[in-house]
């Protein structure tokens, strides 16, 4: 095999994994991400982020066996705002209404207990 074959499957090869890198990130228009029992050790956390645009909503709920800090947040310069938040909270449901396009993340805390996280997620595209 000479330099040049190889190199193009080299090449190739690693498009491949930069492609499926992607695919699994972030949650696409109207496909819920869905988590059912979800262990979080004492004092950890679980993040789930997306990418939504102005005019989209984010959809979600959750249940947790246990209370947990929830969150939905995204960077603005180098702090982080929180459009909804909820302490010591067993479950929660909502909407956002997308203002900025940016990442957003839902978050949720564990205290000393752990806890076990039932949540879907899903992003409706602007006009839907």
């Amino acid at each position: 095999m000479s330099a040049l074959p190889a190199a193009i499957h080299a090449l190739a090869g690693i498009a491949l994994g930069a492609l499926a890198g992607c695919a699994g990130r972030g949650v696409a228009p109207d496909a819920p991400r869905v988590a059912q029992g979800l262990a979080i050790a004492p004092y950890a956390a679980h993040r789930e982020c997306l990418v939504a645009t102005e005019g989209d909503r984010i959809d979600f709920t959750f249940d947790s066996s246990e209370p947990v800090r929830f969150g939905l947040s995204y960077r603005e310069g180098g702090a982080a705002v929180f459009p909804i938040e909820q302490d010591a909270t067993r479950a929660h449901a909502g909407v956002l209404a997308v203002l900025l396009t940016r990442e957003y993340c839902l978050s949720w805390e564990a205290g000393t207990a752990g806890a076990i996280v039932d949540y879907r997620v899903r992003l409706r595209a602007s006009g839907q």
